[in-house]
């Protein structure tokens, strides 16, 4: 007797890295760039295509620059650049696929009065859902007694939990001698990255780290930036056990 049987597993790869870098040249009503004060960035994937050995996925990275002109004014203004990456899979096996793209780091730089030059490093969290098949083959009677096949496979049955709500409050900046009405907030931001997750029995303990970027002016100042890291550290509680 012989037969056949087809499952679904699921396979990841972490921190797939890749580049995505290029120039921009100022539009004709944007003054010169004297200092850039803030860079924003934020990933846009435009789709992940399986071939015969590889999963192409590819997507653009936009930039929000806000910078100081020559005349001491605040000027805002937006580009992007492309960036492109692939794994290695079994064509035959293959399912579907889920990526997560994020951005690592960023380094801008000045390269002329009117030109921005850009790199940024970006990872990519990669999930695979591949078919597998088993044959198991071999008499099914010996004499008068079955024989029985017994296997195992092991079921992962995934918990989504919410925690409650929390505040994390930390002194970000003290301006000496600064009067609070001449102060001025101009832009703020505020970025989450995860660090570790340790699960034990009835709870999962998440560790990161919230970066808060602050760009503001005080009087008749230049306006400055400022960037402070909060770690974080949180306790999940998991409503029941999960089974394996």
């Amino acid at each position: 007797m012989q037969t056949e049987k087809e499952y679904l597993t699921g396979r990841e790869i972490a921190a797939l890295r890749c580049e995505s870098a290029g120039e921009y040249s100022l539009p004709d009503y944007n003054g010169d760039v004297k200092k850039v004060l803030m860079v924003k960035t934020k990933v846009f994937p435009s789709g992940s295509f399986p071939s015969d050995d590889s999963l192409d996925f590819s997507g653009t990275v936009s930039y929000e620059v806000v910078y100081l002109d020559g005349e001491n004014n605040l000027t805002h203004t937006e580009f992007s650049t492309d960036y492109d990456a692939a794994v290695r899979i079994n064509a035959e096996s293959y399912v579907d696929s889920d990526v997560e793209t994020r951005v690592g780091n960023c380094n801008m730089r000045l390269v002329g009065p009117r030109k921005l030059s850009v790199k940024c490093s970006l990872e990519s969290d990669v999930r695979l859902l591949e078919k597998k098949v088993y044959e198991v083959g071999g008499d099914a009677f010996d004499g008068y007694e079955p024989e029985i096949l017994t296997s195992s496979i092991r079921v992962i049955e995934p918990t989504f939990v919410s925690g409650e709500p929390m505040e994390y409050n930390e002194k970000i900046l003290t301006i000496d001698d600064a009067i609070a009405d001449e102060v001025e907030i101009l832009l703020s931001d505020a970025s989450f990255t995860l660090d570790t997750v340790e699960r034990s029995d009835d709870d999962v303990e998440i560790k990161g780290k919230i970066k808060v970027t602050l760009l503001y002016k005080n009087a008749d100042s230049a306006p400055e930036i400022v960037v402070r890291e909060i770690p974080i550290e949180e306790e999940v509680e998991l409503p029941g056990s999960v089974a394996f």
